[in-house]
């Protein structure tokens, strides 16, 4: 899809870009059958959308029915199954087994990366932020 912020990996590409040691790279394993997985997307998107200004991180998926998943620590027992791997420690993933909302998703990625940045203001955070600086004016 044209404009999809969620980087598509395959076989051939999946492993070089979770063992680059300038990312943060979190991967959802997807069967396109799965309705959790088609649950979870927009979702997916949307947080992908939100870490899009963020070079040091990648919000990527891999079709795991159509992919050779040669990666050390990767064990799909279902779908969808979400790995993280840090920009400093790439030997083994973390499993991410929270909640899958975007909230929730969100704050682990802040809190796990090993590269700190510091994620856009929303355009609503924005506005309140300009009406306390004309309030206090």
């Amino acid at each position: 899809m044209k404009g999809d912020p969620v980087g598509i990996l395959v076989g051939s590409n999946l492993k070089a870009a979770v063992m680059d040691g300038t990312k943060d790279v979190l991967v959802e394993f997807y069967a396109p059958w799965c309705g959790h997985c088609k649950k979870l997307e927009p979702i997916y998107k949307k947080l992908a959308k939100t870490f899009a200004t963020i070079d040091s991180m990648l919000i990527a998926k891999c079709d795991g029915t159509a992919n050779d998943v040669n990666v050390d620590g990767v064990n799909m027992e279902g779908f969808p199954s979400i790995y993280f791997w840090p920009a400093d420690k790439k030997d083994f993933p973390t499993t991410y087994d929270g909640d899958r909302t975007l909230k929730k998703m969100t704050k682990y990625l802040v809190k796990n990366a090993a590269i700190k940045f510091e994620l856009p203001k929303s355009k609503k955070q924005q506005e309140k932020d300009d009406k306390t600086v004309k309030e206090d004016l």
